[in-house]
């Protein structure tokens, strides 16, 4: 069984990743749709992660977060190519550690480790959430530059 402030610490943390959604908007259409859906799946393992019997759904969740990140990652790291990004080895050092974290998860999810569900969304949203506020942006200022550049010719 769960404790009212664990239900309640889960409710405000999905009002928190719906309120930053439009905040973190990078102002391109393509990365913010993909990060609408990371956040969804935030969302839907915050609330899966203490209903009972959460650890398989939990395992399941982390399975897909990963795999979608893998795919947004590789987007990005795709457009990053296009445009010329100079910061790109940087930047696929953050995507590796996030996905590295994710594993790490899913090992405590199915290996009954001490970490909380709230350690691990609490860190899944700063990271996601700092990662596009200051990498993810400086990318966008770049794409837009680029485009302009590319377009006075």
């Amino acid at each position: 069984p769960t404790s009212a402030s664990t239900h309640a610490f889960f409710r405000n943390m999905t009002a928190f990743t719906d309120g930053l959604r439009g905040l973190i908007s990078v102002g391109i259409p393509q990365i913010d749709d993909e990060h609408q859906k990371l956040f969804e799946c935030l969302d839907v393992l915050m609330l899966t992660v203490n209903t009972p019997r959460s650890d398989a759904a939990t395992a399941e969740i982390l399975c897909s977060l990963r795999t979608y990140s893998k795919t947004h990652f590789e987007s990005e790291e795709g457009l990053m190519q296009a445009c010329g990004f100079p910061g790109i080895a940087a930047h696929k050092r953050e995507h590796l550690a996030f996905i590295d974290e994710i594993e790490k998860f899913q090992a405590q999810a199915t290996g009954k480790q001490a970490n909380t569900a709230q350690q691990m969304t609490a860190y899944l949203i700063q990271w996601l959430t700092s990662h596009i506020s200051n990498s993810d942006k400086k990318l966008a200022r770049h794409l837009r530059t680029s485009a302009q550049v590319k377009g006075s010719d």
